[in-house]
């Protein structure tokens, strides 16, 4: 059985929490291809999956910057959770530390079988997660296991074992506990968008876009605007972890409040 058996064949009922908004991270280097696509993040390729996707990560700015590359000022985007219905896969963990075996070698070698934890694209399919692993949205936020005593199908089993581990002391931070999702589609920044993190010293550019975005033929919602200043000698993992608290408590508490206890 693959996890998207084991998922389908759960109850939809009014016990699953609030779909959360969803974050994509990017940097300030990425501004004029953003520009040149008309205020859009377009799909890129994904070297693990061998075609081109666009990221997000479920209910907060989990991403961070990858080491070894130069230095660039990191840009948050939190969307509605309207945009899920755009996701076309959802993967309970991060992929991208499986593909470079960060899990060690025998959950890596488990987890990269992806076809057999892929989840295909539903507005729900975040929702159960939530609800049969963590209990809901406050629990997921804070990576906490929900415990249970009813036996799961085996594919969501081992996903919850591997879950409960604590692999800080390998290096392994938070995102092993955050819901990734993929899509194939091009995400236009003019809709769903809520909240943006972005650099002080370049708001004016964003302002720029925004204004050149703007039609008259449909009326547009404003996002929340944070903005950051920086030292010279930044650090964009930083950067990424201090817009990930301000999202989560300008946008993500707020889904929070109507957990079912």
């Amino acid at each position: 059985m693959c996890l998207q058996d084991a998922i389908k064949n759960l109850e939809d009922n009014d016990q699953l929490p609030l779909a959360l908004p969803i974050a994509h991270l990017t940097s300030a280097n990425w501004l004029n291809q953003i520009a040149e696509e008309k205020m859009t993040l377009k799909p890129q390729y994904c070297k693990v999956f061998e075609k081109d996707l666009l990221y997000f990560s479920y209910g907060g700015i989990f991403h961070r910057p990858s080491p070894g590359k130069p230095r660039e000022l990191p840009i948050a985007f939190m969307f509605s959770p309207e945009l899920l219905q755009h996701i076309n896969y959802y993967y309970p963990y991060d992929t991208g530390a499986a593909a470079s075996r960060k899990y060690g070698e025998n959950w890596s070698s488990e987890l990269i079988n992806f076809p057999k934890y892929c989840l295909k694209g539903d507005f729900n399919t975040p929702r159960k997660l939530v609800r049969y692993i963590y209990g809901n949205n406050h629990q997921y936020l804070e990576g906490n296991i929900q415990q249970i005593t009813n036996s799961l199908p085996s594919p969501l089993q081992t996903i919850r074992d591997f879950l409960s581990l604590d692999l800080t002391s390998e290096g392994i931070d938070h995102r092993q506990c955050s819901i990734e999702c993929q899509t194939e589609t091009v995400v236009p920044l003019t809709q769903y968008l809520l909240w943006v993190g972005w650099p002080q010293e370049r708001l004016n550019e964003f302002k720029k876009l925004w204004r050149n975005s703007i039609t008259e033929d449909r009326p547009i919602q404003l996002p929340k605007i944070q903005t950051y200043n920086f030292h010279s000698r930044f650090d964009p993992k930083g950067i990424a972890a201090i817009l990930e608290d301000r999202a989560k408590e300008a946008i993500v508490e707020d889904y929070c409040q109507f957990d079912n206890t």
